[in-house]
């Protein structure tokens, strides 16, 4: 069971969130490398 936050919101990997956004900073570094790196690979 999850614990209520002052948020209510978490990331889907478990974190807290940061107002206005739906993943955490963690996550959100992760997927802009990951564009970035694919970008990169394609050219």
């Amino acid at each position: 069971m999850r614990a209520i936050t002052p948020h209510g919101r978490r990331c889907p990997c478990g974190a807290l969130t940061d107002p206005g956004t739906d993943r955490c900073r963690k996550c959100r570094a992760r997927a802009r490398w990951h564009r970035r790196k694919a970008h990169h690979d394609g050219l």
